[in-house]
């Protein structure tokens, strides 16, 4: 690193000198024409009057000015060394200078007293200051032309003087002039020096700088590839595939990174919407996710990416596997939840995603759906805006939250309703600065349902109106859910429950237990609520168990905020001895509702039917949460004990 320094020092030292030389040349040229031009009108001055032997001095001034000229005009261009331009500068100058002098004072000591002797004086002191300030740019150049015209003109002073007393004191006053010439020379240089090296430094710091700018812009290039490329592995997922008439979903999303690359505006960041068609448990559903991955630019799209990527495969996993596809909507937003937590988990907090994740029943309007984290989904009904929620109900993604339970909230949309999912972007605006220029950013969290209001729930409406409002400073997306409903509904009947329940019993005569759900629909579609409660009741009482579960489960589906259908269907098929499915009925009212204690109660039975203790033991911990106490539950305590034994 020293012998690096000391290289660029030592050629910068040369690149000045080289600068001060040939700045010395390029003066010397334009003074030399000067100096012939006034050299010429003295001679042409003392041959007019009849200085004798001036054709001899006039011959020899010739060919020495002749010889500088070509120093002058022909050096610099063929010799590269700067110490050889340097020394022939100096020798030469030395050289012709001392001919000048040795000129002029011939001239002095011929002229007689008068004007003539008085103007060559005058010019011997002009050339003395002319070439002294001419050559300041190199110190040998100046010391060589000054010096030997000032010892020129001292020699004649006190050896062909008239008067000793007046030449000694014109002969100081000489000294005294050629001392300040030289101290005003040497200051002279060394500003020249010195504004050499500013323009040195200069010249360096423009081309690091322009070197810094041009790495910058290369970086640059190199950043928004990288931004276009991860854009191009981001587009794909994010993409709306749901084409239900039922239920229109659209994506307003606007990332706060934007980019040009090869002339196109291009945007990159941590927001991402999917939606999709699938079928679950053989009814229509509509998947939406609205997510937020934390981060701006590549990082949050990293985000997106994995979330988007998962998410992918667990829906083309639903569509073609018959095992997934067969779960309740409640499993399977479960499951999903618990895959998507497991992949986040192994990035130890460096990767966190807020998202909402939702299934909507076709059907009847019922949005299933997990909150983590993420802003308040929004009902637009009848020109009002209000929350669905009003709070969270799961840490976010990447957070490591291992024994957290999952909390599944559903929303009966009615027809004509609009949900709308929206991330953290909403809130976060600028909406002043302040005479100290700090940032004043939104913090109320209420505002977003005006800005729904006065844009009627529209999302091309959305964005304009929040753009008034403030800035946006983040990120920016929203999925917007309009459920139109079943316009050809039908209304319901009133029929005759012995009719119904012998339709019933037949179908299950002639049909296998696991396609007797979907042989009785028709039988039950359209048909009263209390109806199908008394032909629940009386197949329950009947014993026919199985088929009073599908009653119950039929009830869900068209009465879908009742849960209490479910802890029914779940009892009959326990008693119908089809535990699993028993287990699996509960397990959904359980995610839906976890405070219906009864149901946890008779699943902790169930689970213990089942051999799965460990379960079980869950269940009744869950229990003791509400301090209840039943004999039932006793019981389970004591065969779980038992189970030890």
């Amino acid at each position: 690193m020293d012998k690096e320094k000391n290289f660029l020092q030592e050629e910068n030292k040369t690149l000045i000198q080289s600068q001060l030389i040939r700045t010395c040349y390029s003066e010397a040229r334009i003074a030399i024409i000067g100096l012939i031009f006034a050299i010429s009108l003295h001679i042409y001055l003392m041959i007019t009057s009849g200085i004798p032997g001036i054709k001899f001095n006039l011959a020899l001034l010739s060919t020495t000015i002749a010889l500088i000229c070509g120093v002058l005009y022909g050096a610099e261009k063929k010799i590269q060394s700067i110490k050889v331009l340097s020394r022939l500068l100096g020798f030469s100058l030395l050289f012709g200078f001392s001919i000048l002098g040795f000129y002029l004072v011939y001239c002095l000591i011929q002229i007689p007293v008068g004007d003539l002797r008085l103007t060559t004086f005058a010019i011997v002191i002009g050339i003395i200051g002319g070439a002294t300030l001419t050559f300041t740019s190199h110190r040998l150049a100046f010391l060589a032309s000054s010096i030997p015209l000032t010892l020129s003109l001292l020699f004649y002073l006190f050896a062909y003087g008239d008067n000793n007393f007046h030449n000694l004191i014109t002969g100081l006053m000489v000294i005294i002039y050629e001392v300040v010439l030289l101290g005003l020379a040497e200051r002279d240089f060394r500003r020249r020096r010195e504004l050499f090296v500013t323009q040195l430094n200069l010249k360096e710091e423009k081309e690091a700088l322009a070197h810094t700018l041009q790495t910058v812009e290369q970086l640059k290039r190199q950043q928004d590839g990288d931004y276009f490329l991860t854009s191009l592995l981001l587009k794909p997922l994010g993409v709306n595939r749901s084409k239900n008439p039922k239920v229109t979903v659209e994506f307003l999303i606007a990332q706060k990174k934007r980019f040009e690359f090869r002339g196109k505006e291009q945007e990159i960041g941590g927001d991402i919407c999917i939606a999709h068609d699938i079928r679950l448990s053989n009814r229509d559903y509509t998947v939406i996710l609205n997510a937020d991955a934390m981060g701006k630019s590549i990082q949050g799209a990293g985000g997106a990416i994995v979330i988007g990527s998962v998410f992918h495969a667990i829906i083309e996993r639903t569509k073609h596997s018959r095992e997934v596809s067969s779960k309740s909507p409640e499993r399977w937003l479960k499951n999903t939840f618990l895959e998507l937590r497991s992949v986040f988990d192994s990035f130890d907090g460096s990767m966190m995603v807020s998202t909402v994740i939702g299934l909507i029943d076709t059907e009847n309007g019922l949005l299933y759906y997990l909150n983590i984290e993420h802003p308040w989904n929004i009902l637009y009904r009848d020109k009002k805006a209000t929350f669905i929620e009003q709070s969270p109900s799961h840490h976010k993604l990447g957070m490591s939250m291992v024994n957290q339970e999952v909390n599944l909230m559903t929303f009966l949309m009615q027809p004509g309703d609009v949900v709308l999912l929206g991330s953290d972007g909403r809130d976060d605006i600028l909406v002043d600065t302040t005479e100290d220029d700090r940032r004043v950013i939104n913090e109320d969290e209420h505002q977003i349902l005006e800005r729904i209001v006065e844009s009627e729930g529209k999302l091309e409406k959305i964005y304009d109106v929040l753009k008034v409002y403030g800035e946006l400073t983040d990120d920016l997306s929203f999925l917007r859910i309009h459920y139109a409903g079943d316009t050809t509904k039908v209304e319901s009947q009133e029929r005759e429950p012995k009719l119904l329940i012998a339709s019933l019993l037949e179908s299950l005569q002639e049909e296998k237990a696991e396609s007797l759900q979907s042989s009785i629909m028709p039988i039950l579609a359209n048909v009263q609520e209390k109806t199908l409660a008394r032909v629940y009741n009386e197949l329950y009482k009947q014993g026919e168990y199985f088929v009073a579960s599908l009653v119950s489960e039929h009830l869900n589906n068209q009465i879908p905020m009742k849960t209490n259908y479910l802890f029914l269907a779940s009892k009959c098929l326990r008693k119908a001895n089809k535990l699993q499915a028993a287990a699996d009925m509960g397990e959904r009212l359980l995610l839906r509702d976890p405070q219906h204690v009864e149901n946890t109660i008779h699943l902790a039975k169930i689970h213990l039917l089942l051999r799965n203790k460990k379960r079980s033991e869950e269940l009744l911990q869950l229990t003791e949460r509400y301090n209840v106490s039943n004999a039932e539950l006793n019981t389970i305590k004591n065969q779980l004990r038992e189970f030890d034994d």
